[in-house]
């Protein structure tokens, strides 16, 4: 299964999504059946002991685990029946929506509200809808994901001194300046020519999107992080690797401060 927030893998036993750190819904879902499970496993127990009478111990231990593991087992299926009747109300929900639905995408892409954007999609839960209309929204969804990445990381730039304890040991300048690394590269890789390459379609099909949204990420990174203006106006920062990406936020930060 996948993480409704940031399409990160996910398991039943994932408390929280391990890429975004949102929390996994599943997880709740599977310790409330295991709970249940519980509950039947001991109501069980009760009577196999009750109506055993003389039969043997080790007869009847083997009854429970019989027992048991048909509990078991049908929770399993019952999970798996669950997940698909909700996945079908969903979708057909979302279809019969698909109009408003576009609209309000388009109306905060052409606002270039990133964050309202990204935020319609998770509270209507599009991206895995799998609806044909909604697959260039969910593929620059990740491009939106990482501006919006940016400029957090980059409003803790600026605000590091009165963050709480926890996020001031957490997000530190070294840690925030990797995060605006690693989403530089993504949004770079993303529009990175190949005739291979999905993203590449989708930049190619809505460069009105794209355009946008990669050049107010290069207006965070000159404002917070204090990059030259000609690195970026000579498209030389889109030609970087990860490493030299973090090198130049690093000294470029580091000589601003100073």
């Amino acid at each position: 299964m996948k993480c409704n927030y940031c399409g990160a893998d996910l398991t039943m036993e994932d408390e929280v999504c391990p890429f975004c750190h949102n929390p996994n819904p599943y997880y709740v879902k599977h310790r409330e059946d295991m709970h249940r499970y519980e509950q039947d496993y001991q109501e069980t127990k009760s009577d196999v002991y009750e109506t055993a009478g003389k039969t043997s111990r080790k007869a009847t231990q083997i009854a429970i685990l019989a027992v048991l593991g048909g509990l078991f087992l049908g929770t399993v299926v019952l999970n798996t029946n669950i997940w698909t009747v909700e996945r079908m109300i969903q979708r057909h929900k979302i279809r019969n929506n698909i109009s408003t639905h576009l609209a309000k995408l388009d109306q905060y892409l052409a606002e270039e509200d990133w964050a309202s954007f990204t935020d319609y999609i998770d509270m209507n839960q599009l991206y895995y809808s799998g609806i044909d209309e909604l697959e260039d929204y969910r593929y620059f969804r990740q491009l939106a994901d990482d501006y919006n990445y940016i400029y957090e990381s980059c409003m803790h730039l600026v605000d590091y001194e009165n963050l709480d304890e926890d996020e001031y040991y957490y997000y530190t300048p070294d840690y925030s300046l990797e995060q605006i690394a690693d989403s530089l590269k993504h949004m770079y890789d993303f529009v990175k020519k190949d005739e291979y390459s999905t993203y590449y379609e989708v930049y190619q099909a809505h460069r009105d999107w794209c355009d946008p949204i990669l050049t107010e990420a290069e207006e965070l990174v000159q404002a917070y992080a204090g990059v030259d203006s000609e690195v970026i106006e000579s498209g030389q920062i889109r030609e970087m690797s990860r490493t030299k990406l973090v090198v130049l936020l690093e000294r470029s930060y580091n000589k601003d401060e100073s």
